[in-house]
């Protein structure tokens, strides 16, 4: 059943309607119903693609983490498997086409509980080559460069929902 699933999903992906799905509106807890907040409690709080545990860490990588802007919460994300698969295709041909670095980086998804109304802020965790770090740095506030460029216009637009100055160079230590 796995197997097909995972047929399934690749053929889905290749069939995959160019489009990101509409973020949807961000409601405080007190607008959100009971059901709804317990609903929210039970969504994972790590997502792999093709539920697949990340490779291991290539020599000369660096583990960063992009924070989605709240449009793309956890909730949507983790919900919404639309949102998940556009991260998951367009978050390493951005990576890969304006750091033009030669291998895509593997990208996988996870929570982080923030003080704010809110709620979970989506992070993006993946490796690139230490090199190319500080560049990321760089490039992710400035709106001319070549990672919030791309031709094409879903990685634009998936580019404009990470927050700028939120790259940050993860811990040494195994990912989840």
């Amino acid at each position: 059943m796995h197997i097909l699933k995972s047929i399934l999903f690749s053929i889905t992906l290749a069939h995959t309607i160019r489009a990101i799905p509409a973020p949807t509106p961000i409601a405080s807890s007190a607008e959100v119903p009971s059901a709804v907040q317990h609903e929210a409690r039970t969504l994972p709080t790590v997502i792999y693609p093709n539920n697949a545990p990340p490779p291991p860490q290539l020599p000369g990588s660096t583990l960063i983490q992009l924070a989605f802007k709240p449009s793309y919460n956890w909730t949507y994300v983790a919900s919404n498997t639309g949102a998940q698969t556009t991260i998951f295709i367009f978050l390493p041909k951005g990576l890969t086409d304006g750091l033009s670095i030669s291998q895509q980086p593997f990208v996988h998804m996870q929570a982080l509980r923030s003080g704010g109304s809110s709620g979970q802020i989506t992070l993006a965790l993946a490796y690139i080559p230490d090199d190319k770090v500080e560049l990321l740095h760089v490039m992710l506030p400035m709106a001319s460069s070549p990672i919030n460029n791309n031709p094409d216009p879903i990685v634009r637009m998936l580019f404009r929902n990470i927050e700028p100055f939120s790259l940050i160079v993860a811990p040494r230590y195994p990912v989840p």
